[in-house]
């Protein structure tokens, strides 16, 4: 347990060559959750509001200063604040309309953060999110019930925003 609570895990340019690129988080991550929601909206427009980063704080206040360095692509740079902390990203995988994978960094902490999108038999859309979380300490700083809370705030959040503009 306590080697546990002591391991850094890999360095953050394994996690997102042989995790994220590859669609995965990282499974022995001390902290990580998957959360899913039905939004009725058709993927293609799902899509269109996830890759939209300047539009993220609109959905939830917990995201601030939202900066993209280009257009969403393969380890395209982008930062931005959430919950007070500043985090330095990449994007690892972008499948247009099906999955968006990206590494982050803030303080001692690494993560990568899955999103995917599942058309559903009536045309609507099933968002899954799934985040590994790790780095020393990491498990003190934060559990997995409070990550799945945070995700499934943003995603009740992003789910009503998309249903309005549908």
């Amino acid at each position: 347990m306590l080697r546990r609570l002591f391991d850094a895990g890999p360095p953050l340019e394994a996690l997102h060559q042989d995790y994220a690129k590859k669609g995965q988080i990282y499974a022995d991550a001390p902290v990580k959750t998957r959360s899913e929601i039905y939004i009725k909206a058709p993927v293609e427009q799902v899509w269109a509001h996830l890759i939209d980063l300047a539009s993220w704080p609109t959905y939830s206040p917990a995201f601030r200063n939202v900066r993209l360095d280009s257009a969403v692509a393969v380890d395209a740079a982008f930062q931005f604040t959430l919950y007070g902390f500043p985090i330095r990203a990449k994007f690892a995988a972008v499948h247009p309309g099906r999955k968006l994978a990206w590494t982050g960094k803030s303080l001692w902490f690494k993560a990568i953060d899955l999103h995917e999108l599942e058309r559903a038999a009536d045309g609507g859309t099933r968002y899954s999110i799934a985040e590994s979380f790790c780095g020393v300490l990491a498990s003190m700083f934060m559990s997995g019930e409070r990550l799945q809370k945070q995700h499934q705030q943003w995603q009740t959040a992003f789910k009503q925003a998309v249903e309005r503009a549908a």
